[in-house]
Parts: structure tokens; C-alpha cells; sequence
């Protein structure tokens, strides 16, 4: 994915293909919730490129009133380096946040900055990068870091999604650390839009915890 996403980013097709992820994202999710679905929202991961493309709020108001989807059910992910290197990209994320989107830091920890250098951002969401939860059972040094991530984030307001989930033991460490939801292949393995419905009815009548029973597209 991220040699494909370098390709169209490098052949200037990146805006092009990020529209029609937006448009189909969007569509998809207006058509379950039209159908009578409990799709709680939609999250499309968004490129540096795209993110600074002064155009770029104006894109996503078209996107959200063609499509007839409310803004809060749609969360943009992006990278912690993007709003660290880019003054651009945090005024795109106060116009995007005014219009009530939900943004998301996609990847979190794998970069240079800290919470603390995210507190002036309009950040709903922190989504920790999946090695945390991979090296959380062998290092009580890496499940103290990432229980003092999601003490921080709930500091300054971010809920925390854990990703990498991949067996029990992960989804009850993590509990125990009060993070709000969890993602990986422990709950499901990646779907087609088609079997999305489903899936989020067997979770919600299970009471799992789990995050975007929507549809996922990474551009980024």
C-alpha cells in the first residue's frame, strides 16, 4: 500500500484517487445508515499532499453534502509527522474540525513528537501504533508507555484506539488500561463493504469493544 500510495502521489493522480476513496467512503456509510445499519462512523486515512491542498475543505463539504453524511461520522486519519512539519496542514485540521469532522492521529508513536505537542491540535482520536500492543506482553516498559499514552490522551480530551489486537490477552491488558477501543485481527480481519453489516451487528450484540465497523480505507 504505501509503494501505491507513493506512485500516485509521485504521478499527481494522488488528489484523484483521494476523492473517489472520500466519495465512495461516504456513500457506502450514507447507504448503510439509510438501510436502518448501526454504522457508528466512516475513517479514510488521508495523505500529507492531501491534507495541504488548500482545496481540501471545500472537497470534503462537497463530498459530506452530496452524499448526504453528517459530518461527525466521518474521521480523517492522519500522521503525527504531517501537523508537526506542516503549518498548512493544522489550519486545513481547524477548518475541518470546525465543520464538525472528526480527526484522528493515525499511527501514534511512531514519530518524534509527544501528546503534549498534539494539546494545541483539534484532535478527537489517538490510534497508537500496533507495535506497543505487540511488545505490551513481553515488556512491562512498553505496557507502562502505553498506559501513560492513554492516561495522557484522556487528559487532553482524545479518546484511544489500540491497533495491532490480535489475541485475547491483548484485549484484556488493554481494558485494564481504560483504552476506550481496540482494533485488529482479534475481532475481525479486514472486510469487504459487504460484510461490514453483519460484522457490526455480532459486535454490538456482543458488547465487544471495537472501533470503525464501517468501512477502513488507508491512503496513507
Amino acid at each position: 500500500p504505501n509503494d501505491f500510495i507513493t506512485v500516485a502521489e509521485n504521478t499527481g493522480l494522488i488528489d484523484e484517487l483521494g476523492q473517489w476513496v472520500l466519495v465512495t467512503a461516504c456513500t457506502q456509510a450514507a447507504q448503510w445508515l439509510e438501510s436502518g445499519e448501526n454504522i457508528f462512523s466512516v475513517a479514510v486515512n488521508i495523505s500529507p499532499l492531501q491534507l495541504l491542498e488548500r482545496s481540501f475543505v471545500d472537497t470534503v463539504r462537497g463530498v459530506l453534502k452530496s452524499t448526504g453524511l453528517s459530518p461527525h461520522l466521518l474521521e480523517l486519519e492522519i500522521t503525527e509527522s504531517t501537523v508537526q512539519t506542516h503549518v498548512q496542514a493544522r489550519e486545513t485540521l481547524a477548518q475541518l474540525h470546525e465543520l464538525g469532522v472528526r480527526i484522528a492521529i493515525d499511527d501514534f508513536g511512531t514519530g518524534y513528537s509527544s501528546l503534549a505537542s498534539l494539546k494545541d491540535l483539534p484532535i478527537d482520536r489517538v490510534k497508537t501504533d500496533r507495535v506497543f500492543v505487540t511488545d505490551m506482553l513481553a515488556s512491562e516498559r512498553d505496557m507502562a508507555l502505553l498506559g501513560n499514552i492513554i492516561e495522557m490522551a484522556h487528559v487532553l480530551g482524545c479518546s484511544v484506539v489500540a491497533e495491532g489486537v490480535e489475541e485475547l490477552a491483548h484485549k484484556e491488558k488493554l481494558q485494564s488500561l481504560n483504552c476506550d477501543c481496540l482494533q485488529g485481527y482479534y475481532f475481525s480481519a479486514p472486510l469487504e463493504a459487504a460484510g461490514i453489516p453483519e460484522f457490526a451487528r455480532a459486535a454490538a450484540q456482543r458488547a465487544e469493544l471495537c472501533t470503525n465497523a464501517g468501512i477502513v480505507v488507508d491512503l496513507a
